[in-house]
């Protein structure tokens, strides 16, 4: 522990992360203690915190210390970023199934006038996968048709009456 004058700073430094975190919970108790300094007072900075996070979580519950992590999160799975990435992957490399459901799944197509639901697009993903639609399918009018079922003889069945409500849906 060193303390640098000017600001009441305080460096801390130990064998491994834990023992510094236990140094640090150690210095807080006794500045809200005998220095009459609030929680509010105090800040915490490291470098690395990912680092950190599980060992200020465990030890200062251990010592009843009331903290805020205050971190940024990654931005690689926000909402608009996947949109944004999903969208890219589908003008560059065709009508995947994966990017088209990545970008619909950000609900960021979700009209605010409740026409189109979680629901909705969960029934357009079920048809997508039963009838294969993927790629250039997406595309071609010819891929969209109701869902046939075979017999058990083999022979393939007429076009029921919810399967065709089911393709109108989609």
């Amino acid at each position: 522990q060193e303390q640098l004058d000017g600001g009441g700073l305080t460096l801390h430094s130990a064998v491994h992360r834990r023992a510094e975190v236990e140094a640090v919970a150690r210095d807080i108790v006794r500045k809200t203690q005998d220095e009459g300094l609030r929680y509010r007072d105090l800040a915490v900075m490291v470098r690395n915190a990912p680092d950190y996070n599980d060992y200020i979580t465990a030890v200062f519950a251990d010592y009843g210390i009331p903290y805020f992590l205050d971190q940024k999160d990654a931005a690689l799975h926000h909402p608009l970023v996947e949109f944004i990435r999903s969208a890219l992957e589908i003008a560059a490399h065709g009508w995947r199934y994966e990017a088209v459901f990545r970008c619909i799944k950000t609900e960021l197509l979700m009209p605010d006038d409740g026409r189109l639901t979680r629901e909705s697009f969960d029934i357009l993903e079920n048809y997508a996968l039963a009838a294969g639609i993927d790629g250039n399918r997406w595309l071609t009018r010819s891929q969209w048709k109701p869902l046939m079922r075979d017999t058990l003889d083999g022979d393939p069945a007429e076009a029921r009456e919810p399967d065709i409500r089911l393709l109108e849906a989609v």
